[in-house]
């Protein structure tokens, strides 16, 4: 039986890569839109380099793989904060229900924010008095259930708006993931498709500058298209000593945006007494930057666990993320 789920993930999976194949060769390198909704979520994935499609099994799934709520056997509460570079702010937070028979349900939010800027013009370098700011927000409602017991999908349906100064724009993309225990050392594989929606635009007025006249105002927009992606990982148990509490976990996605080349991204965890956690990883393909790593506390009395990861971004900087994760 299992045998037959797996052919089914592998079936899936070929289907995916070649829409993906195909919608790559009708758009743009870094035309898409929305791109807060590629980044990572919480400090465990981003210490493990963001190989997380297979692992993920709290509340923070939705952020991966639906799917992963499956993983779970009760319900649970995620938060996520992190500070980039240029004062802007990434947050994100989700609970996840236990329904019974119906699967498992989750609410999450996702939001990207940056301070007032200045409002320049060319013919006021240093600033008009005005001041803007830029936002970016997801939330959504999601939906798990487990197959049999190795087999588990999940699915997402998210609203997304953006909004900078006087225009905005808003739409909805939906998330499909899908996770198989294999049974053997722990190895599970996991996939998931996110951001599938149909393109969307901003609305609004805007001044319209040129260098040698004044603003006229215009509400000429194109539409973009979302950051759809493919992720396709597996995880493995390299050593597991459960007497000790001793665990060396080994993860590592595959990831295939429509607008750009394929990524790469591995990590290892070591967890010690079923207690401390620490994580390295590697994302490669990327522009800037690769390295990551992190670290971790569970307290069991509590059911929760603290994280906090380190990336690096090359001439970006580093990042720090901080996240707390509650079971229930």
């Amino acid at each position: 039986m299992n045998r037959i789920y797996l052919a089914l993930v592998l079936a899936s999976l070929s289907g995916s890569l070649v829409f993906a194949q195909e919608t790559s060769a009708d758009q743009k390198v870094g035309m898409t839109g929305a791109d807060f909704l590629s980044i990572g979520v919480g400090a465990r994935a981003a210490g493990l380099g963001e190989a997380y499609v297979a692992l993920a099994n709290d509340a923070s799934a939705v952020f991966w793989n639906p799917a992963g709520l499956t993983r779970n056997e009760g319900g649970g509460a995620f938060a996520s904060y992190t500070q980039w570079p240029a004062d802007i702010v990434f947050s994100a937070a989700a609970v996840a229900f236990d329904a019974g028979g119906i699967g498992k349900v989750a609410v999450h939010y996702l939001g990207m924010q940056m301070g007032q800027m200045r409002m320049r013009t060319p013919f006021s370098p240093d600033g008009t008095g005005e001041m803007f700011s830029y936002g970016s927000t997801a939330a959504g409602i999601s939906w798990a259930r487990s197959l049999t017991a190795g087999f588990g999908l999940g699915f997402n349906l998210k609203y997304i708006r953006e909004s900078a100064y006087t225009i905005s724009s808003q739409g909805w993309a939906i998330d499909i993931g899908s996770i198989f225990d294999t049974g053997w050392r722990g190895m599970k594989i996991g996939m998931a498709m996110t951001n599938f929606g149909p393109d969307i635009a901003f609305d609004g007025t805007y001044s319209k500058w040129s260098d040698v006249e004044e603003p006229g105002v215009t509400t000429d927009f194109e539409s973009y298209a979302l950051p759809m992606a493919f992720r396709f990982g597996a995880t493995v148990d390299v050593m597991r000593i459960d007497a000790s509490g001793i665990a060396v976990v080994l993860v590592a996605d595959a990831v295939h945006p429509p607008d750009n080349v394929e990524t790469y991204n591995f990590g290892l965890e070591l967890t010690v007494l079923q207690m401390l956690n620490v994580r390295a990883g590697y994302r490669m393909g990327v522009d800037e930057g690769g390295l990551t790593a992190g670290a971790g506390v569970n307290v069991p009395f509590l059911n929760a666990s603290a994280d906090i990861a380190y990336s690096t971004f090359g001439l970006l900087g580093s990042v720090m993320n901080t996240s707390l994760s509650l079971n229930f």
